[in-house]
């Protein structure tokens, strides 16, 4: 059989084991016959166990008490399911268009941040960007020309972040980045965002808000000033990131 299974005894001692129990053991550096001693012991049981050798597998485990005291213990190899599993799950998150988080991406990383920052006492601050005369950009280039506008700022979003940035389409010609920094570091991001797209020499600019965490502030009125400094930047003349 496929299955790794292994008959162990009730203080934890081998009876028996299969061939592929035996090739699995060898590639997890004793972590299958730890786990399956931990079965044995009557602890909370870990039906699931990540084995990292020469190839990473996902192993789903069972356990049977027969007589005598003896505990049957099953592996099922399910990586290729788990992986379909993570991909969906990954797709679920990233806009189509422009392979960065969709909205639904930008509401768990505010979450995540947002008890982060709140546990540790560290800063978070939120930026929202629209494209300026986006509209335009679709009436004279074609929705072809508008996605294409679309890519190229959520590429240089992406270049511009840092690794515990966050950037995502949050819906239409606007965007979103969640981060992790001062208000003073999401400044210097936005800077360096604006400097990229004008260094590109296709017109593209953007009017953007930032707010950062206030003490016990719902994150709802974070992203609701950080809107309010986005509205400012567009009555001031666009092109701008207030905040």
């Amino acid at each position: 059989m496929g299955d790794a299974v292994a008959l162990l005894d009730v203080e934890g001692g081998f009876r028996y084991a299969n061939e592929a129990y035996q090739q699995l053991l060898l590639a997890s550096h004793g972590e299958l016959a730890a786990h399956a001693r931990s079965l044995v012991a009557g602890g909370p049981f870990d039906d699931e166990l990540v084995v990292r050798g020469a190839r990473r597998r996902v192993l789903r485990a069972s356990r049977r008490c027969l007589g005598g005291g003896a505990v049957l213990v099953t592996w099922r190899d399910v990586t290729a399911e788990r992986d379909r599993a993570d991909a969906r799950e990954r797709q679920a998150v990233l806009d189509p268009l422009t392979g960065i988080a969709n909205r639904r991406g930008a509401e768990e990383a505010m979450t995540r941040e947002h008890a982060r920052a709140r546990r540790l006492g560290t800063p978070l601050t939120l930026a929202v960007f629209d494209v300026d005369h986006f509209k335009q950009w679709n009436d004279h280039h074609g929705h072809a020309g508008g996605d294409s506008v679309l890519r190229r700022v959520a590429a240089v979003l992406v270049r511009e972040a840092r690794a515990s940035d966050t950037v995502a389409r949050w819906g239409g010609d606007e965007f979103v980045a969640v981060l992790p920094s001062s208000l003073e570091g999401a400044r210097a991001f936005c800077d360096r965002v604006c400097a990229a797209l004008a260094a590109d020499g296709l017109a593209i600019t953007l009017s953007g808000g930032l707010a950062a965490l206030e003490a016990d502030e719902p994150l709802a009125e974070t992203l609701a000033r950080a809107d309010t400094c986005l509205y400012d930047s567009k009555r001031a003349g666009r092109a701008r990131v207030t905040g």
